[in-house]
Parts: C-alpha cells; sequence; structure tokens
C-alpha cells in the first residue's frame, strides 16, 4: 500500500552530512542533512552563458507535519490515486492531524516552503468513517486484479481495519534516496511511541 516516486534523474552523493546514516535525532522537531547534487543531464549549462558545473548544494530538514505544510503536502500527493477524483484535502487534514506520527522534507531557508517528501503512517480503522478513507478503500479494490489478493484485501479494509496501517510515501523523483531510511527507521520508532502513549 506504500507509494514511492523511484524515478531517480539525478546521481547523488553525500557531502560532510551533520547526521551521519542512521544517525539522524528521532526526537521531535527540525533535523538536518546535508547533500550534494549531482546533476547529469546534458543541458545542466546556465541559460545566460555561465558556466554549471552540475553540482546543487541542498540542505534537507526534517520536521514533524503540521497545519502550514498544507498545501506542500497536497501538491506532494497530487497523484496519489492517479487521476481518481477523490477528497485529497481531507486525506491531507488527516494526515497533518497527527503531527506525532511522520516527517516531511523541506530545504533549508527555502522561501517557497515546498514539501519534498512526506513518510507518515494511518490507522485505517481509526479513520475509516471520513470520505477520503473510502474513496481510497474504493480505489484499492478496483486495482486488485486477483481473485485471492482481493478477498485478503477486502477483509483488512473490512473487518480487520482497526489492525491496519495505511503506510502513506510520496517524495520528489529526484530527492536522495539516502534520505529514506533514516525517515523509515524513525516512522517505525514514531508509531511505537505513539502505540505505547495509547496503550497507557
Amino acid at each position: 500500500m506504500a507509494r514511492i516516486a523511484s524515478n531517480n534523474k539525478v546521481a547523488q552523493k553525500v557531502q560532510n552530512p551533520r547526521f551521519p546514516g542512521n544517525n539522524l535525532p528521532t526526537s521531535p522537531g527540525k533535523r538536518m542533512v546535508n547533500h550534494e547534487l549531482i546533476d547529469k543531464s546534458e543541458d545542466s549549462g546556465s541559460s545566460d552563458g555561465e558556466e554549471f558545473d552540475g553540482t546543487v548544494q541542498a540542505d534537507f530538514e526534517f520536521f514533524d507535519p503540521k497545519p502550514s505544510d498544507f498545501h506542500g503536502v497536497k501538491i506532494l500527493l497530487q497523484t496519489y490515486l492517479d487521476d481518481k477524483q477523490w477528497d485529497l484535502s481531507g486525506f491531507v487534514d488527516v494526515i497533518l492531524g497527527q503531527p506525532t506520527v511522520g516527517t516531511v522534507i523541506k530545504i533549508e531557508n527555502d522561501d517557497d516552503d515546498g514539501i519534498y517528501s512526506i513518510v507518515t503512517a494511518l490507522n485505517l480503522g481509526r479513520y475509516k468513517d471520513l470520505a477520503c478513507m473510502a474513496d481510497l478503500k474504493e480505489f484499492l479494490l478496483k486495482a486488485c486484479r486477483q481473485k485471492d489478493v482481493f478477498s485478503k484485501l477486502s477483509l483488512f479494509l473490512g473487518d480487520q481495519t482497526k489492525d491496519v496501517g495505511l503506510l502513506v510515501s510520496q517524495r520528489v523523483v529526484n530527492l536522495p534516496p539516502q534520505l529514506l531510511p533514516p525517515l523509515y527507521d524513525a516512522l517505525f520508532d514514531e508509531v511505537s511511541w505513539a502505540t505505547e502513549d495509547e496503550v497507557r
């Protein structure tokens, strides 16, 4: 059930990461990784005749989702269910309504406040009565072509929905893949903490 855009058009290499490898902090708030992107496209020269060496420096920051991220997350997820018309705004509201689980990636000091990746998990049972979840369920069942898988999927989206988590993972195509493992590690930690908090 996870969607990840995986068409990489840019080769990446890590340059002086502020948090090496899997050591990104998992506490709430801002985290940062520094990446140097190497553009391998043939048309990487600038339009005014200046020489462009193909390197773009970017400091990526990791944040807990918040309401001001609405438009950036909505743009990132606009093709989440292909071209289906559905309650995407409601879906984004659900994602941003649980800030203790999930992470968005932005570029440091970006005035546009664009979102480059979102990773979160939603309990389908908790939100089963919302229109966006009904649309999502309908889409998944229509997309399923195998009868044996369809029966299991129907069960997961029906009677067992309280035990099902939907992994929402979307990113721009040229986001450095090195950023993804720490995102998922943090997500599993956050889900564990949220589950422990609900049990108490």
